[in-house]
């Protein structure tokens, strides 16, 4: 099979490409550098920037932002609903001639 011997050549011819290969070295202070800044303490902001890389402060600062947004639109709403009652009430009064005077009242005596 010519086959067959063309593979053979060809992963001969691989596994002697291996043959001048050396061990890669390092540069002699790359573990003093890496020691240098594993020892090294942190200033706080680079503390704070360690936190705010984590997604768990990510997700947490996202349901303090949703939940502010959700109480402001519910407050305003109560606030809008109460001010629409109060409009009704008027209107249902002046449809209806239900402005009459109380009979108790007390800053005009006279009737």
């Amino acid at each position: 099979m010519p086959g067959m011997n063309d593979i053979n050549k060809r992963i001969e011819d691989t596994l002697n490409s291996l043959d001048g290969i050396q061990r890669a070295e390092a540069n002699p202070f790359l573990y003093t550098r890496v020691q240098a800044k594993l020892i090294r303490p942190k200033g706080n902001l680079e503390k704070l920037a360690v936190i705010a890389g984590k997604p768990a402060f990510a997700i947490l600062l996202l349901a303090i932002v949703l939940t502010t947004n959700l109480m402001v639109m519910l407050r305003g709403s109560a606030a809008a609903s109460a001010v629409k009652q109060e409009q009704t009430q008027f209107a249902v009064a002046d449809e209806y001639h239900l402005d009459v005077p109380a009979l108790y009242d007390y800053e005009n005596p006279e009737p």
